[in-house]
């Protein structure tokens, strides 16, 4: 029974190892085979159409980059065409353009690469022929720098629909007596980035450079429409001196065109600039020594524009921070109403304190002898459709006694009046709102005193 038992299971192991040794020798042969197969594609590769496992050689005919590699093998023909790969890489040159911008990238921006394998296996089973290789940008950093750039000089924003100005000074009116037209929006441009990378890599060396509309905004500005005018003249004996108009036409052009936006403040001392002979400005009457004397001051005469622009600016509803009285009241505007002009401490400072821009306009017209201001924008201030201003003469101020200074180049007891004595004046001023007619508001300006100049007598003195 035991014996039995031990033949069975010597049995049964001498099944398992001649089973193990089938499958080992199962393994080595699929292994064995394997390799076969590998060898004989590798040597494909290399064979020629006769199968008789001698390297391919190309059909007789076969240009590759204007060489004839008939009959080479392909590791012959690598070798004899690298140095026509690498030149046609230095050669690289891609001609880019969109509207009338034109670009051109080269290898100096750029990797450059080739598919010159491709073709060459292509050739090798094609037969003969003239086979083209096409050389192109790779991919990478300098590739996505290079197309960056190009997006920079490409990419324009959409324009909205804008304001224009029709023109310069009082030109800048149309027929209809509007200063302003409104432009059409314009669609903007994005360079479609990928779409250019894709051209580049596919070889194209005439490219117009694909991009994507950018469309504006559908808003519209609101047309501005007139606000205030105001002029005055310098027809009188005076104010019409050549050299003083001449500056007059100067300092209007200087702020024609103004825009103001919104808490924006326009200084006339900072549009003007200092009145200097190399700014070009004239030598024209001023007032000087308190107004007791006149003088002439480079820009004499430019007071008559501010003081025009100042009720401009009061009639149109506008603050008016900064402003400085004459030392004597003028003759183009009514008392309490003038703005003096001074480098650079007398300025006249208007403030937009409205919600929408403001524009100034200003021109001298030689032919009338007369100075205008117009103020266009959204409309007067909430709650009024007019406005007005009104000055009147509060008190007049007497000269006072007369005044002596001695002059010791008179004779003794000589006297001569040196200064005039003048009335001085002191004035109220208000902007008067209305709507529809009525009184709903007033407001006093800043009250202008003009002061009174007594007579100054030199008198000769004792030796």
């Amino acid at each position: 029974m035991e014996q039995n038992q031990y033949s069975q299971a010597k049995n049964r192991q001498k099944g398992l190892g001649d089973a193990l040794r089938a499958e080992l020798i199962l393994l080595v042969f699929l292994l064995l085979f394997s390799a076969l197969i590998l060898f004989a594609c590798r040597g494909g590769a290399e064979s020629g159409a006769n199968g008789t496992g001698s390297p391919a050689r190309f059909a007789e005919g076969t240009v590759v980059l204007g060489t004839d590699i008939g009959g080479m093998t392909r590791r012959e023909a690598e070798a004899a065409l690298r140095k026509r790969a690498e030149s046609g890489a230095e050669d690289y040159r891609c001609r880019l353009s969109f509207g009338e911008k034109k670009f051109v990238l080269t290898r100096d921006q750029l990797d450059i690469e080739s598919d010159l394998s491709s073709v060459l296996g292509a050739a090798l089973s094609g037969g003969a022929g003239e086979y083209a290789v096409r050389f192109f940008p790779a991919a990478g950093e300098k590739l996505d720098a290079a197309v960056k750039k190009l997006s920079e000089e490409v990419n324009t924003a959409a324009k909205p629909a804008r304001l224009v100005q029709l023109g310069e000074g009082e030109e800048m009116l149309s027929s209809s007596g509007e200063r302003f037209a409104v432009a059409g929006a314009e669609a903007g441009v994005t360079l479609d980035e990928a779409g250019t990378k894709r051209l580049l890599r596919a070889g194209e060396t005439e490219i117009v450079l694909p991009v994507f509309s950018v469309s504006p905004s559908a808003a519209e500005p609101k047309l501005p429409v007139l606000i205030a005018s105001f002029s005055t003249s310098f027809a009188s004996r005076g104010l019409c001196g050549a050299s003083r108009v001449s500056n007059i036409k100067k300092a209007a052009a200087l702020l024609n065109g103004t825009s103001l936006a919104p808490g924006e403040r326009l200084s006339c001392n900072a549009v003007l600039g200092e009145r200097t002979e190399e700014a070009g400005w004239l030598r024209a009457t001023a007032f000087a020594n308190g107004g007791r004397d006149t003088e002439q001051q480079f820009g004499g005469g430019i007071c008559q524009v501010s003081s025009t622009l100042y009720n401009c600016a009061l009639l149109a509803g506008l603050q008016v921070p900064g402003r400085c009285s004459h030392s004597r009241k003028v003759s183009y505007v009514e008392g309490g109403l003038d703005a003096a002009l001074s480098w650079p401490d007398a300025d006249l400072v208007i403030l937009n304190s409205g919600a929408e821009t403001v524009y100034v306009f200003m021109w001298a017209d030689e032919s009338r002898m007369e100075l205008f201001a117009e103020i266009w924008g959204g409309g007067l201030p909430a709650g009024c459709d007019s406005i007005r201003v009104e000055s009147e003469l509060a008190e007049r101020l007497e000269p006072g006694e007369a005044e002596f200074i001695s002059d010791p180049a008179l004779s003794p007891g000589e006297c001569v009046l040196v200064g005039g004595e003048a009335a001085g004046s002191r004035y109220r001023a208000f902007r008067i709102f209305y709507q529809n007619g009525v009184e709903i508001r007033r407001e006093e300006l800043a009250e202008t005193v003009y002061p009174a100049r007594a007579a100054i007598y030199a008198i000769g003195c004792e030796g």
